[in-house]
């Protein structure tokens, strides 16, 4: 009877975890699909397009910013009008004195829900950053901080601190004289006694310029796979690879990395003001060594390979002999380096490989992850400075196959991916991959319009049949289609779910790298990014972040 009664509450579970999932199962039907390749992809010499929804991204290199200065910090606080003007006024006399001018940003475009026409303001006045004054008052004392942010992404570039004493004796003196008009001519009455603020803490000479240099400059990085490479920049020989931490005014740029024996290699390149972006040189003639790139995200790991240190995140090595290596990301703990993550890697001549530890990635998708994914087949999507990994057609009939991006390499984890497909639309007719590699096996979720399907390739097979199709039942305008991925590392199990429910689990032994790719096949591309909201997490390492954050 006790098996009985456990059965029937097992089917009631059952039952009831069926019909609350947000995904439907297609009884008897299955699909067949090849395994996807990783193809190298060579991008053509050519100068990369500015983007529309980031005026920021120019056409022409601009060595001076320009200014908007938001009121809605003062306004809030409730100030006089008189102190209020008082603020403002000291803030353009400050930058006035380090030879600035700026425009007032209009408080109704800031408090409208509709940013569009803020964003097109922006735009016309070509502001590239803006500054948000907020002030407190106390009894005797005026406080007010400055941060400098990008007009585009808030990505903060300084502030400045001003102070001023009022009242009593930390006042400025001064005779107010009283004037009387009497037909066309003026007369002075009795002077009275007046004060002002006295001022205790403003900018200094050149911050301003130091803050706002910033706000037009990108950072850049060049390596390449052979150390006699010679870069020029501009038309200016600047040095032997590798090149850090250089940096140099927005816009477009032009660079050509040279060595002795082969042809140099040209192209155009844009650099965005507030981000970094590294150009690696991959010569083919460089047959017997290896090179690879180790990263993080976040940045600013210790990086030890092989036994030795090599410094932060990011660091690109050339001119390895092949072989099986150790990496190591490391913290500094009360003198010792304590290991963060540790992995190992094999590498063959003429290898080119990029390992990295997405620990805490949240944004993978936007213009800042860019350099976790690697370009692949013919075509694909842009991951330059779009807000989204943008797919793109640049013929009118596609070669059949698969076109996207693929990650860095990773290692193996108690981790956390999540992410969603986007709803279907009358502009989503290509088919849509989500592709993990872990080790020689491969797991795909396929979105075709409706129908995601999910494959698993063991070992090296080429092709499989889909484990089961399933729908979502609604299409959830904001949590979309989603997707998550979970392991154990102590039970080596990898758990996939699709919606709100576990659709497979697989097993894995050892500790295999793992890659991503995002994927399109067919003739149609997304108007768009397929995919949002694409997460990775290592919970374990982020508590250890966090006490380390905290120490």
């Amino acid at each position: 009877m006790s098996f009985l009664r456990n059965r029937i509450l097992y089917l009631l579970i059952v039952s009831f975890s069926y019909s609350c999932s947000t995904i439907q199962l297609q009884e008897g039907l299955a699909t067949e699909r090849q395994r996807p390749a990783f193809l190298r992809y060579e991008p053509k010499i050519q100068e990369e397009l500015t983007d529309l929804t980031d005026h920021r991204i120019r056409k022409k290199n601009k060595s001076k910013a320009t200014l908007a200065i938001s009121t809605l910090g003062l306004t809030k606080e409730n100030f006089d009008p008189r102190i209020r003007n008082f603020l403002l006024e000291e803030l353009k006399r400050s930058l006035a004195k380090d030879g600035f001018t700026s425009f007032l940003l209009p408080e109704e475009l800031e408090t409208n829900s509709d940013k569009q026409n803020l964003f097109a303001w922006l735009r016309s006045k070509d502001v590239d950053v803006i500054l948000k004054p907020k002030a407190t008052q106390e009894e005797s004392e005026i406080k007010m901080n400055v941060p400098v942010l990008d007009s585009v992404n808030q990505k903060q570039y300084g502030s400045v601190d001003f102070a001023w004493n009022i009242g009593g004796g930390n006042s400025e003196p001064s005779l107010k004289w009283e004037i009387q008009k009497t037909g066309d001519r003026l007369s002075t009455l009795s002077p009275s006694s007046a004060t002002y603020p006295k001022v205790t803490t403003q900018a200094s000479n050149g911050e301003w310029t130091g803050i706002f240099d910033l706000s037009v400059k990108g950072t850049v990085q060049f390596y390449s796979s052979s150390s006699d490479t010679v870069l020029t920049l501009d038309g200016k020989a600047i040095g032997n690879t590798p090149i850090t931490k250089l940096a140099i005014l927005n816009g477009p740029h032009s660079v050509q990395f040279s060595k002795p024996g082969v042809e140099p290699k040209k192209l155009y390149i844009h650099v965005r003001a507030g981000e970094e972006r590294n150009f690696y040189q991959e010569w083919e003639d460089d047959i017997s060594t290896a090179s690879l790139r180790i990263g993080s995200v976040p940045q600013g790991l210790n990086v030890i390979f092989d036994g030795e240190m090599k410094g932060q995140t990011n660091q690109y090595l050339s001119e390895i002999a092949p072989g099986d290596f150790s990496i190591q990301y490391t913290r500094e703990w009360e003198g010792e380096e304590m290991v963060f993550s540790e992995g190992s890697i094999s590498l063959n001549p003429r290898d080119k490989k990029v390992v990295t530890l997405p620990y805490f990635a949240d944004d993978l998708l936007t213009h800042t992850r860019s350099e976790f994914w690697t370009t692949v087949g013919r075509t694909g999507f842009n991951p330059g400075f779009k807000p989204f990994l943008l797919f793109s057609s640049t013929t009118s009939r596609l070669v059949p196959g698969d076109y996207g991006y693929y990650s860095g390499y990773f290692f193996t984890d108690n981790l956390e991916i999540e992410g969603s497909f986007v709803n279907p639309n009358e502009n989503a007719k290509g088919k849509v991959s989500f592709l993990v590699e872990i080790g020689e096996d491969a797991y795909t979720y396929e979105v075709n319009d409706r129908e995601v399907s999910f494959y698993h390739f063991n070992g090296k097979s080429s092709r499989s049949k889909s484990i089961a199709v399933w729908t979502f039942k609604k299409d959830d305008p904001e949590k979309e289609r989603p997707f998550a991925i979970e392991t154990d590392l102590a039970k080596g199990m990898v758990y996939w779910y699709l919606g709100n429910r576990k659709i497979y689990e697989s097993k894995f032994t050892g500790r295999p790298l793992w890659r991503l790719a995002i994927l399109t096949r067919g003739e149609a591309f997304y108007n768009g990014s397929p995919l949002s909201k694409l997460k990775i997490t290592y919970p374990d390492l982020v508590k250890f972040q966090s006490k380390w954050d905290k120490k």
